[in-house]
């Protein structure tokens, strides 16, 4: 499910709507151009900025404390008006129970909380651990960092707001499939904190415990941390990230091992990421920058003992967005990544090339 990472935020809504039924969506559409490998390709493309997605969701009142919601949403690509995900309508198709004095419960299919999906997305609850966004290629979250994206068989919760803080949680008893008893399926458990003082200084933590059952080859399960802050100067806000992956599938969510020609390892990689970045106001625009990089070091077998099993990757990137109306953003972006050691190893991947130039510039429309 690698397409999922690559989803934009959604449109989150209060944690308790009015009665009723909503449909809102966004439509994001551009061109691409990247040159990596000595060539270079144009492309017209569909979620550069954010996803582009339908949302649908009905809320009702069960008292003055309690509240339910229903809510999915459909993501999809305008360019050629097939789904995001093969074989999948909903992207987000979850049931939530509310209290305003104990939280959210939500049951269902829905977006990791390391992830910029959903209702308990972390990232987009703490308006970006990035400012760049998630989708920009090679130079969004999931390119540098390790995320989750969209969950099947998930039980959440939310906590409401104690002097600034909220507490998460959430397990997936089935990351893809849930296959019964006795089962060895992909699980994720996954518990975080949220601070946010008036909009001034928000931050973030995330750990997450992940196994992998449903891979061919025995591999531990994957844990890693994630903290995030970011803070308003008034001129300027800034952002920070860092994150440690033990016993990774890949360097980062785009690659696996087969990517760099490594043979089976149940460690994996072992990956500390990293970035810095800024947001200001220019121009009736908003210019976000960031300079990010990793470093990754794979645990097994390199199938040849002449090339690098460890690296470096690195990768400044900046987007400007401009809105012409309340519901429209023009926007344009630039990203340089590049990669050393074992990233030398990569070769015309066709989600991720670790040594790649990309501008794109393109309009999003919200509905």
């Amino acid at each position: 499910m690698l397409s999922a990472i690559l989803l934009g935020a959604s449109l989150i809504p209060s944690a308790s709507a009015e009665d009723g039924v909503a449909v809102t969506g966004l439509v994001d559409l551009g061109l691409m151009v990247q040159h990596a490998n000595g060539r270079t390709n144009t492309t017209m493309e569909s979620g550069n900025n954010k996803t582009s997605t339908i949302d649908i969701r009905a809320t009702e009142t069960i008292s003055d404390d309690l509240w339910v919601r229903a809510a999915s949403y459909v993501s999809f690509m305008p360019d050629t008006g097939t789904l995001y995900e093969d074989g999948v309508l909903f992207d987000g198709a979850a049931l939530t129970l509310g209290s305003k004095t104990f939280g959210e419960v939500a049951l269902g299919r829905m977006g990791a909380l390391k992830s910029t999906d959903g209702d308990m997305s972390q990232f987009a609850l703490a308006e970006g651990y990035s400012p760049m966004g998630a989708n920009l290629p090679h130079a969004g979250l999931a390119y540098i960092f390790t995320c989750d994206g969209i969950l099947n068989n998930t039980v959440g919760y939310a906590s409401p707001s104690f002097s600034g803080y909220r507490f998460f949680a959430q397990y997936s008893n089935g990351v893809t499939t849930e296959t019964g008893v006795g089962a060895d399926d992909d699980r994720l458990l996954t518990v975080s904190v949220l601070y946010n003082n008036h909009e001034k200084l928000r931050f973030g933590g995330i750990a997450t415990y992940h196994t992998h059952g449903t891979l061919a080859e025995d591999h531990n399960a994957t844990k890693d941390i994630m903290v995030s802050m970011n803070y308003d100067f008034d001129a300027f806000r800034l952002y920070l990230t860092y994150q440690h992956v033990f016993d990774g599938l890949g360097p980062n969510t785009m690659l696996r091992a087969g990517a760099f020609g490594f043979g089976a390892s149940e460690k994996g990689f072992d990956t500390d990421a990293f970035m810095a970045g800024f947001m200001k106001d220019i121009a009736g625009g908003t210019l976000s920058a960031v300079f990010q990089a990793s470093r990754s070091e794979y645990k097994g077998d390199a199938n040849d003992g002449n090339l690098s099993t460890s690296g470096w990757r690195i990768n400044p990137a900046a987007i400007y967005r401009y809105p012409v109306s309340r519901r429209t953003t023009l926007w344009t972006a630039l990203s340089w990544t590049h990669g050393y050691g074992m990233y030398r190893r990569v070769k015309d991947h066709p989600v991720d090339n670790p040594n790649t130039t990309s501008w794109g510039a393109g309009v999003t429309h919200f509905f």
